[in-house]
């Protein structure tokens, strides 16, 4: 997408959030009606073009096609609204109190436009203890585990447990921890969301109260939520835009000394100010409590990608490169992408936990995944290797990725 209609893009979801109406040059319709697809931005789009004039010079076929999409998008997302609050009461019924993240809690702060912002998903955190008994409410309402069954005999260590409603419509993920990472970094992350559950509050959605992270503990989870994405394959719009809403609707509540030194600490304060800065093209007026480094780049690297990354030409496969640049020598770069740790596979393969055995089996899945393909798909892979060594670059400037280093060369230092 070029720069000038990235530039209206952002625009029109401005003026849909009530931010002000900056003025369009030369608006591609095609283009950008492309772009709210892939953002799975559609009906905050349309609410956002219907306010210009250069709209009637979109065909009209294109903005009645808009506009029945823009329909469909809010009377679904009015049900999966209704469907998980029903959900969310006979969990509290029973006496649980899950913490609902992102998702809901974010759509509510959009106000009148909250169906607006669709979300096919839900998440929350429950404790590993309570999960069973979290299941047997979920089957009891006609929802499904989607999961591998063994996922439940290692809850400690998926990322999440995923249910579907009987109609398919809403996708359910329980976490029974906040974050997945490794190492050293899971400590940091575990350190500053210790207690999380002392620190809950309680929000008002259509008249249910629902229980969810800390005013700043959901801050920062929603940055470093964005950040992971953004070194996987990428992040949307929406995600940024939910920051800023976030930001906007809890600015006194935030204390923002605290969002200053986590995120130095545990992610990188240049992505952070970037993202801020996209914010305020946005409209939103979030502080700038670091100094920008490129957002011109991360909002083209945002647009190119779709709203999870994945719609950037050749992406896929890249992103396991993207994964492996994460270590600090060739070798180790090269053993994290062929031959992943134990460990490293079971929260995607659960069955390795009581057959680690058939680790040697993993390693061949994945080697047929990723390098035994036919011709057409290794024209993909090519172009996925090159997406992923510019997207690396990127987040090295960012400080999210180590420098890289050569055995050889230092050998030959020696």
């Amino acid at each position: 997408m070029s720069s000038q209609q990235a530039e209206n893009f952002i625009a029109i979801l401005r003026t849909a959030c009530g931010n002000g109406q900056k003025k369009l040059c030369n608006p591609n319709w095609d283009e950008l009606i492309k772009t709210a697809r892939s953002q799975m931005l559609t009906a905050l789009f349309y609410t956002g073009a219907i306010q210009y004039n250069e709209f009637a010079t979109c065909p009209a076929e294109q903005r009645e096609m808009l506009q029945r999409q823009t329909i469909a998008v809010v009377g679904q997302q009015a049900r999966r609204t209704q469907l998980f609050l029903q959900l969310y009461r006979s969990l509290l019924d029973a006496g649980l109190k899950p913490l609902v993240l992102k998702g809901i809690v974010c759509r509510s702060l959009y106000g009148d436009l909250a169906d607006y912002r669709p979300s096919v998903d839900e998440d929350f955190y429950i404790p590993p203890d309570q999960v069973e008994v979290c299941r047997q409410i979920l089957d009891r309402n006609g929802w499904a585990l989607t999961s591998h069954e063994e996922s439940l005999d290692i809850k400690e260590k998926v990322p999440e447990i995923i249910f579907d409603d009987k109609d398919r419509l809403l996708h359910l993920e329980l976490h029974p921890s906040l974050f997945k990472e490794e190492g050293q970094r899971l400590e940091r992350y575990t350190q500053y969301f210790q207690d999380v559950e002392k620190r809950a509050v309680t929000v008002t959605i259509e008249g249910q109260p629902v229980y969810t992270l800390g005013i700043t503990d959901h801050y920062l989870y929603l940055f470093l939520h964005l950040a992971k994405h953004f070194s996987g394959n990428g992040v949307g719009i929406r995600q940024i835009m939910d920051l800023m809403v976030f930001a906007r609707a809890y600015k006194d509540q935030i204390d923002w000394e605290k969002v200053r030194r986590v995120v130095a600490e545990l992610s990188s304060p240049e992505l952070y100010a970037d993202v801020v800065a996209i914010g305020h093209k946005l409209g939103f007026q979030a502080d700038l409590i670091f100094p920008p480094l490129q957002p011109d780049r991360l909002l083209s690297d945002s647009m190119a990608g779709g709203i999870y990354g994945n719609d950037r030409e050749g992406d896929g496969h890249g992103t396991i490169w993207t994964i492996a640049a994460r270590y600090p020598t060739y070798w180790k770069r090269v053993q994290r992408f062929l031959f992943p740790s134990l460990q490293q596979l079971v929260a995607g393969r659960p069955w390795l936990e009581k057959r680690p055995w058939l680790l040697p089996v993993a390693w061949g899945q994945r080697a047929g995944r990723v390098l035994i393909i036919k011709r057409l798909q290794g024209k993909v892979t090519w172009k996925s290797l090159q997406v992923a060594h510019q997207r690396n670059q990127l987040l090295r400037s960012y400080g999210l990725l180590p420098e890289r280093k050569s055995s050889r060369g230092r050998r030959q230092k020696k």
